[in-house]
């Protein structure tokens, strides 16, 4: 972008945002080259006052932004009430809100989305007090078309939700009170236009960027040696100036002393600008070619699409809202399979949960809001059965195989960023990974380039593209080197299509032409039949394009009738033709080209046969006659311009058509895919045991609920056998005995029902456990996968020694005992109940958490022990861990209960802490989740007593808990609300 245009900083702000304000634009630099534009929620009602309110606080022009008014250097604008912003070029546009109802007016996200498209890299975003999530998607918007973002510190802001909601995206590059704000915007000036210009990073060494790259995968996995050194220049750019830095050398050298500062750049390259109903009218069109491919299905067919480099899966979600609202009831009729990858894992959790700001679904039409997503105060999350239709999952499209036998492949906006060598091996994986006549959609950027025989074009300018027929489907070589041995499976065998031999066969079946070729769409020779005296291949690299090897004096002709042939769709015939074949052999020859179907393909074939004509006799002219030999030459020479202006008329349409498809060839990016098969075999084998689980649970439930009715029922056979000992005096003895027998077997029984509720209690937390373990395996795993691998890269590159063996081993030796440490606490947690011993309070709490770290990692929530580690209680310490287990998974419910009430501010936290007293040792755990009423507080350790709905939890676990520090550990239990929250406090005796 040129230097010296016009920057512009756009400020969103709401509840508590006017003080900010005023701190702000008070020290705002001054005659700088740059333009200021507010967006504050403010109340449709009421009149604002903020133009008078910030004049005060500034000498710079404060004004109310007005529709179609151009923007100028050193004046602040202000949106008015009930209005959206947007700007275009630097024209500021207002519209009234497309949503009604609570939403934040105007849209910050709206506003800074808009900014970003407009401006590019030279504006900035802040976000400033308020509560809620606005503007927090549109600054990703902002860092990703190359902005430079910031949000208030939240300890400065009055209300912090709006800055903390923008904090967590990951999205905000300098976080400061107001005051330093406005000094950072004077020096960020300065680097935008003065200190780091991009030519002096793209002129950077080399070797500058290798050490980047080798740096990025060892901390990220992720190899970026291909993208396109244009984009990763404008993405180090942005990152030395919101740290200040002017030389590369030292923007290296931070990056690789500072793996914080890797994953920041990792997320600024990865970055992605994705939205609801991008391109509606190119999505829809893709949706009525798919139809047509959907309708050559059978019921019950798979249908299988795969988005590559899906980012926050606004895209796919669209893709399939359109294919249901066509689809309607049809749409069960097949079983689609919906891949969406990234490697991006953060845009991929947020593709998983499908919960997205008001600014985000701006685009979405009405009736597919109301239909498809659920609204929870400010923000829109996708309905189950649409989110339950696609598998998103992280995939490296470098280094990762394709997926295969896909309907349809999307991938927009994500070739732009890979050099030439890597799309020139990708455009080949997405032929081999799709069937015959199955679509490939592009962005608006991007085209197949030089791979127009690998795929036909549906629609140029909307960038839609068919699989091209192939007489044989081969494997790329770049998929033979993923897969490896065993990796591919080959497709379900199709019935048998008939060769192109047949086929001519049939076409020419009333005619004589041996002399004959067939050619594809692109001109290129797929079959010869007989020898062609006309058709030679020249030295040098092969080519099998026909003009390339056609006799030089037929090629003229050639594109003539081929161009008429394909625009008719009709056997076109040439005029007869004299052609020297050597200086002593001449024949007279004319091309007749026929088209030809191919069956079940969208793909057309061509006939081209060179008919030996018989040769006119010569025309015997006196040598004085000169009129007649000028009509002669007058003749041959108005054929062969009648020719010529045909050709050149097919050549300006060629060129017009090619025109529209190199709009931006140079900006071509590709990617591939991975194939899921052998996770979903894990998932397949993890939910099987799962539902071994929920049965072994539900066979538990059920031996309780009868244990449960005879205790009632001998209950009643007590009290009836009490009646009779009032009534029959004489026979107390007997009858004392009796009781004193029934009791024994009563508390028996109970303790063999409280036995039964603990091993329940257990088996409820297998589940948890199991997810547990297998998110603190995943790295292990991993590490000893890389180390593997680096052996076998070292062995083929004779580079192993005994040193490097010794340390992968011990390194990987390491995770091994990790991972048998913890598998050996698992079952240990599982073992029978051991006899009361002494132990560690600390210990005991430190091992549980670790069990159920996985779940709170993943959660969000944040955990603290204070617990003093001379502490020290006796008991089974298997039965005090299953009791913390049950107070902490129901702290961790009632996180996500509060968390669905959609506070954006709130961070959940769980205490736990213990305080020697003079008899006992008072352990607490205490949530931030919710206050519990009086009438539930009084219930709380009832037996089957909860408040959760039904199927989510059956009542025992409080219950369990009061049962195992009260009768086994010689304690007391007691729950009540503090500061805001719920705890439970244990009573046990010092050991």
């Amino acid at each position: 972008m040129r230097e010296g245009q016009l920057i512009v900083c756009g400020i969103g702000a709401s509840a508590g945002g006017l003080e900010a304000l005023q701190e702000l634009v008070h020290n705002l630099p001054s005659d700088q080259n740059i333009a200021y534009i507010i967006a504050q929620h403010l109340s449709p009602s009421h009149k604002s006052l903020m133009v008078d309110l910030l004049s005060k606080s500034t000498e710079k022009e404060v004004l109310e932004a007005q529709n179609g008014l151009l923007l100028r250097r050193d004046t602040i604008y202000i949106t008015p009430p009930n209005f959206n912003l947007t700007v275009l070029g630097e024209i500021i546009q207002l519209k009234a809100p497309a949503l009604s109802g609570p939403f934040p007016k105007p849209s910050i996200d709206v506003f800074f989305t808009s900014l970003a498209m407009a401006k590019g890299a030279r504006c900035i975003g802040i976000i400033l007090s308020g509560t809620g999530s606005d503007g927090a998607q549109g600054l990703g918007v902002i860092k990703a078309e190359g902005g430079i973002t910031i949000a208030q510190d939240p300890k400065s802001a009055k209300y912090d939700g709006m800055p903390n909601a923008a904090i967590r995206t990951g999205n905000v590059d300098i976080i400061l009170p107001p005051a330093e704000i406005a000094q950072e915007i004077s020096d960020i000036l300065e680097y935008i236009d003065g200190k780091l210009p991009l030519s002096k990073i793209l002129s950077t060494p080399t070797d500058y960027f290798e050490r980047l790259f080798l740096r990025i995968k060892q901390v990220k996995g992720v190899d970026f040696s291909h993208y396109k050194r244009a984009t990763l220049s404008r993405r180090l750019q942005r990152r030395m100036a919101a740290l200040k830095y002017e030389e590369i050398e030292d923007y290296v050298s931070r990056v690789e002393s500072d793996d914080d500062e890797v994953s920041k750049l990792f997320a600024d390259i990865l970055i992605g600008v994705t939205s609801f109903f991008r391109d509606g009218e190119v999505l829809g069109e893709l949706v009525d070619h798919f139809m047509k491919l959907l309708s050559t299905k059978n019921e019950g067919d798979v249908v299988r699409i795969w988005d590559v480099g899906c980012s926050s899966g606004q895209e796919i979600h669209s893709l399939l809202m359109l294919l249901e609202s066509r689809l309607g009831a049809a749409m069960k009729s097949y079983t689609f399979q919906v891949f969406a990858t990234d490697v991006d894992e953060a845009s991929l959790q947020k593709a998983r949960d499908g919960v997205y700001s008001v600014g985000a679904v701006a685009d979405v039409p009405p009736p597919f809001l109301e239909r498809y997503f659920t609204r929870s105060n400010d923000t829109f999350r996708i309905k189950k059965q649409l989110r339950d239709m696609v598998l998103f999952s992280r995939h490296d499209v470098i280094s990762d195989p394709p997926f295969l036998r896909l309907d349809l492949i999307v991938c927009r906006n994500l070739l732009i960023y890979f050099n030439q060598e890597l799309q020139r091996e990708l455009f080949p994986l997405f032929h081999y990974a799709l069937n015959n006549s199955a679509l490939l959609l592009l962005g608006h950027s991007e085209s197949i380039g030089i791979f127009g025989h690998l795929f036909g074009v549906k629609n140029a300018k909307s960038r839609i593209y068919y699989r091209e027929y192939a007489a044989e489907k081969s494997i790329p070589r770049s998929v033979n080197l993923r897969l490896g041995k065993g990796g591919y499976q080959m497709p379900p065998p199709q019935r048998r299509k008939r060769g192109i031999d047949e086929m001519m066969t049939e076409v020419l079946g009333s005619y004589f032409m041996p002399q004959s070729v067939v050619i594809n769409d692109v001109s290129e020779i797929i079959y010869i039949k007989e020898r062609n005296p006309y058709i030679q291949f020249a030295p040098g690299a092969m080519s099998a394009n026909i003009f390339k090897c056609v006799h030089p004096d037929l090629s003229l002709e050639l594109r003539t009738v081929l161009h008429q042939c394909i625009k008719n769709h009709r056997p076109q015939r040439s005029d007869k033709k004299r052609i020297a074949l050597d200086e002593d052999h001449a024949m007279l020859v004319s091309l007749v080209v026929l088209p030809m179907d191919v069956p079940d393909e969208t793909s057309r074939l061509y006939i081209v046969s060179f008919v030996d004509e018989k040769a006119e006799p010569p025309i015997e002219v006196n040598v004085g006659d000169a009129q007649k030999m000028d009509a002669l030459r007058l003749a041959v020479l108005e054929r062969e311009l009648e020719t010529m202006r045909v050709h050149l008329q097919s050549v300006i349409e060629e060129l017009e058509t090619s025109n529209e498809e190199l709009q931006s060839t140079n900006e071509e990016l590709q990617s591939t895919n991975e194939e899921l098969q052998s996770t979903n075999e894990e998932l397949e084998t993890s939910n099987e045991e799962l539902q071994s689980t929920n049965e072994e649970l539900q066979i538990a439930y059920t031996e309780l609920s009868v244990v449960s009715k005879e205790r009632e029922l001998h209950q009643r056979e007590a009290e009836e056998r009490a009646a009779q000992l009032s009534v029959l005096n004489e026979q107390l003895h007997v009858n004392e005995e009796r009781l004193e027998l029934r009791v024994k077997e009563e508390v028996a029984k109970q303790r063999a029902q409280e036995q039964l509720l603990i091993q329940q209690s257990k088996m409820a937390a297998m589940g948890e456990m199991i997810g547990a373990i297998a998110h603190n395996w995943r790295q292990p795993l991993n590490v000893v996968a890389l180390q593997v691998q680096q052996i076998q890269e070292r062995y083929e590159r004779a580079l192993l020694d005994e040193v490097y063996v010794a340390r992968a081993v011990e390194q990987s030796m390491k995770q091994i005992r990790f991972m048998s440490e913890t598998i050996d606490d698992f079952r240990n947690f599982f073992k029978p109940t051991e006899a009361s011993a002494r132990f560690s309070l600390l210990q005991s709490v430190e091992k549980t958490f670790l069990l159920l770290k996985a779940q709170f990692d993943s959660h969000g929530i944040e955990t603290r022990i204070e617990i003093d580690p001379s502490l020290h209680v006796s008991g089974s310490e298997n039965q005090m861990r299953q009791a913390l287990i049950n107070i902490l998974l129901n702290a961790k419910d009632a996180i996500d209960e509060r968390r669905l009430d959609g506070d954006e501010a709130y961070e959940p936290l769980i205490v736990v802490s213990a305080l020697g007293e003079e008899e006992r040792i008072a352990l607490r755990i205490w949530d931030n989740a919710l206050e519990v009423e009086e009438q539930i507080l009084e219930r709380a350790f009832e037996p089957y007593f909860t408040t959760k709905e039904p199927g989510k939890g059956t009542g025992t676990g409080l219950y369990m808990t009061q049962v195992i520090v009260t009768k086994n550990m010689q304690g007391s239990v007691e729950a009540a609300n503090r500061e805001g929250g719920f705890e439970i406090v244990m009573r046990l005796p010092h050991a």
